[in-house]
């Protein structure tokens, strides 16, 4: 890597638990914009949009559904479920990241879909959203990246209407696999050197450290259903490494 320095610091964010860490991550997400899809493709090989796919289609979005796209980035899960909802729902894209905002929105008129998506700035801890607004709530590849996990699954919970569904698509340590090993030292190995190419500031040694101190899949599926969302399930994929993970409102 460029400098070791960076390299280090932004291992100190991933595993921080600081108030402070979210300034960090903002900062980091702010710095690779523009190199954020392209690498998301180029390190997954493909595979993040196949997520994608497979996280939309387990929301089960019906015509004229209300869905928000928790920590949406660059709005690639928001501009999917757009196509669920029709011209009398409405997705709304919410981030803390600004400039991540600004390439979402692009791609949104790019696409001729203006009218049925909105992206502002949230914090996924604190929604502006009332109670029971929405039908579905998706997050994808975000919950990672904040520190109080609990507090974000009780604003889902809040905002979500009765039988409403939580879909959250995740990254996860891999552990009990025969790919494991493998994927283990893609992760942390491969990953920020083919990244360090192109965001040369060390920004990807984020990803690889921001697993280590994540819950497994079973401990996040019994937060889940502490703040009432169940009975939770999952889906795995590539051994345990990704995760679709569901819930529905329970009472």
């Amino acid at each position: 890597m460029k400098d070791g320095s960076l390299d280090d610091r932004w291992r100190r964010v991933a595993l921080s638990t600081s108030g402070n860490r979210s300034d960090d991550v903002h900062r980091l997400f702010s710095n690779i914009v523009n190199e954020y899809d392209f690498l998301n493709r180029l390190l997954t090989f493909g595979f993040d949009g196949y997520l994608r796919r497979q996280a939309v289609i387990a929301a089960g979005i019906q015509k004229g559904s209300i869905v928000v796209d928790a920590g949406t980035g660059t709005g690639e899960l928001a501009l999917r479920a757009v196509r669920h909802v029709g011209s009398e729902g409405m997705v709304y894209g919410v981030d803390f990241c600004a400039p991540m905002l600004d390439l979402a929105r692009e791609k949104a008129r790019q696409r001729r879909v203006e009218r049925q998506v909105h992206f502002a700035v949230e914090d996924v801890r604190t929604f502006s959203f009332p109670d029971g607004f929405a039908e579905r709530v998706l997050m994808g590849f975000a919950l990672r990246n904040v520190p109080e996990i609990e507090t974000v699954l009780g604003e889902v919970r809040r905002i979500l209407k009765p039988r409403g569904r939580f879909v959250c698509l995740e990254v996860f340590q891999p552990e009990g696999s025969l790919l494991s090993p493998f994927v283990r030292f893609y992760l942390h190995q491969i990953v920020p050197r083919v990244a360090g190419l192109f965001a040369p500031g060390g920004e990807y040694t984020y990803l690889p450290n921001s697993l280590t101190s994540f819950p497994s899949i079973n401990t996040l599926l019994g937060m889940f259903e502490k703040v009432g969302l169940g009975p939770p399930f999952a889906q795995v994929f590539l051994g345990g490494t990704s995760g679709i993970l569901c819930a529905e409102v329970t009472d």
